[in-house]
């Protein structure tokens, strides 16, 4: 009969994957990296789950230099290939760091790609937005109808879809905001 080594759950990724989160979690990052670079050495297969969380273990100890290097450079080295999770970590990251620009650049640089968004990634970018300027941006109003038709599979944007965006800017903005929203989004039927 073989001992357990308490250390054998290390080779299945999922455990990996959680100590590198709890290392993010505890703004260990630099921990966080040594862990996932270790894993080939302890048998673990590094896949797109793993390089994400290592990317949302630096987003989470706001070491965002690092995540972005990350990001760049790993990837091609791994022959991995970051998928709309890896994006949104990114655009996440770029966001809490306040480089709202550069989460749009991101945005396009994803579908560049090949990679559509998600409502998680518009609601990601809304909450930067909004938390800076307290009203959705101009810039950022433009996108947002051509992006929810893609994500939403409808030639164009409908009454429903319409309907969905008034209700959900009801809720997080003030009403005297509601106005010059509706003007915009009926702007943009013509």
């Amino acid at each position: 009969m073989k001992l357990r080594s308490p250390y054998d759950d290390i080779s299945k990724e999922g455990f990996a994957i959680r100590l590198i989160s709890l290392y993010g979690q505890s703004s260990m990052s630099e921990h966080a990296c040594r862990t996932f670079g270790q894993l080939p050495e302890l048998k673990c297969t590094r896949t797109v789950k793993s390089f994400n969380a290592l990317l949302s273990a630096c987003a989470d100890s706001r070491n965002f230099d690092k995540a972005d290097q990350i990001f760049r450079e790993l990837p091609s080295r791994l022959s991995i290939t970051p998928d709309l999770f890896s994006y949104n970590i990114m655009i996440r990251a770029l966001c809490d760091r306040g480089s709202l620009d550069s989460a749009l650049s991101f945005l396009d640089e994803m579908e560049k790609n090949g990679v559509g968004p998600n409502l998680i990634t518009f609601n990601t970018l809304l909450n930067a937005f909004y938390g800076i300027t307290g009203f959705l941006m101009a810039s950022l109003l433009s996108l947002l109808p051509k992006h929810l038709m893609r994500i939403a599979g409808v030639p164009k944007l409908t009454v429903n879809v319409s309907a969905h965006l008034v209700n959900w800017v009801c809720v997080l903005f003030p009403f005297e905001n509601l106005v010059n929203f509706t003007f915009s989004l009926l702007m943009l039927f013509l």
